[in-house]
């Protein structure tokens, strides 16, 4: 046991006396384990496999279940019972020969650690209810799969289903939204019409100003002071940090070799990814129980709601509401 990293592959194989040992010293850091085994921050839940030899048999195993699963969707349309539990039972086994190494570490890591385990659970609860599979389950919450490059009328016409209506939800804006959310940069909730009306321009010019040149782009704009100053000192406060900066669910950004505005689009990004992981979380703890959550495609989410159970919608939309206390602007729709 020299070598702490072997803690994880072997996690399985030890009995409860060993397991005890292992909690009551203090091994490793999540940040150290991803640092040493993959050089980067884990993105995809599949990269986690990179902290386990080629051929560990629970990897290989869980691999299998997901292939199966596509191949049943594909060929089927639908998924088994088995292969469900299979999936639950894999992942959460899996999550635990991670979990294990990090039983006694910083708040921070086991945030990060209770976060990958609730993505296994969102990804679970849609794979379920929806059989939509995601052929790149992300960490960052964000999905990719052929579902995405179907027209939103292919993907409305998929997930809908008798008895049902469709509840989607889509954030304005989202990213640079989110900015403006905790500076204060405009007063209205979507970014590119408050940058509109301050540039009495409109909201499509605003939107390609900000792109390429106001908050991604070289171009500074009086009206934007704020978001220079902040950016500035979150790059500053991460270059301290060995280029690094610790999100709230313990994800670690990595900031090397990127420019200051990159390292904002970096932070905006797992901003919002952070902001969709929990509110898909709280979402799914307060459905009933026939609606489910049936899809996440970016920064829009779309729920299943059962014709007898319309009243979850308003307790749906307050909960977002009360996640991103009312400062981003979303778009609901209703569709029969």
């Amino acid at each position: 046991m020299d070598k702490p990293t072997a803690f994880v592959f072997d996690w399985y194989k030890l009995n409860k006396e060993q397991k005890n040992e292992i909690n009551a010293n203090r091994i490793i850091s999540v940040k150290q384990l991803i640092n040493n085994s993959t050089n980067s921050n884990v993105e995809n839940i599949f990269d986690l496999f990179k902290l386990f030899p080629e051929d560990d048999k629970d990897v290989l195993t869980f691999k299998k279940i997901i292939k199966d699963i596509q191949n049943q969707k594909e060929l089927f349309g639908t998924i088994n019972k088995k292969s469900i539990q299979d999936y639950t039972e894999s992942s959460d086994n899996l999550l635990e020969r991670v979990g294990s190494i990090f039983l006694n570490d910083t708040i921070e890591n086991k945030r990060y650690i209770k976060t990958t385990n609730e993505h296994f659970k969102i990804y679970l609860h849609i794979l379920n209810n929806s059989g939509i599979v995601y052929s790149e389950q992300q960490v960052s919450g964000r999905v990719n799969s052929g579902f995405l490059r179907k027209n939103k009328f292919d993907r409305i016409n998929e997930l809908k289903k008798d008895g049902y209506v469709l509840l989607d939800i889509d954030f304005k804006a989202c990213q640079p939204s989110i900015l403006n959310s905790f500076l204060n940069v405009f007063p209205e909730k979507d970014f590119y019409t408050g940058l509109a009306n301050a540039l009495e321009i409109s909201r499509d010019e605003a939107k390609d100003l900000a792109l390429k040149k106001y908050i991604w782009g070289p171009i500074k704009h009086k009206k934007l002071n704020k978001i220079y100053e902040w950016r500035n000192q979150f790059f500053n406060r991460a270059k301290e940090n060995n280029g690094t900066y610790t999100m709230k669910n313990g994800k670690t950004l990595f900031l090397d070799d990127m420019d200051e505005m990159e390292w904002l689009n970096r932070y905006c990004q797992a901003a919002e990814a952070q902001m969709i992981h929990d509110i898909c979380v709280n979402c799914i703890s307060i459905l009933n129980e026939k609606s489910y959550l049936s899809a996440i495609i970016y920064d829009e989410l779309i729920f299943n709601i059962k014709s007898s159970e319309m009243d979850i919608i308003d307790n749906i939309k307050n909960k977002i509401s009360e996640i991103t206390q009312d400062k981003l602007e979303i778009k609901v729709e209703i569709i029969k």
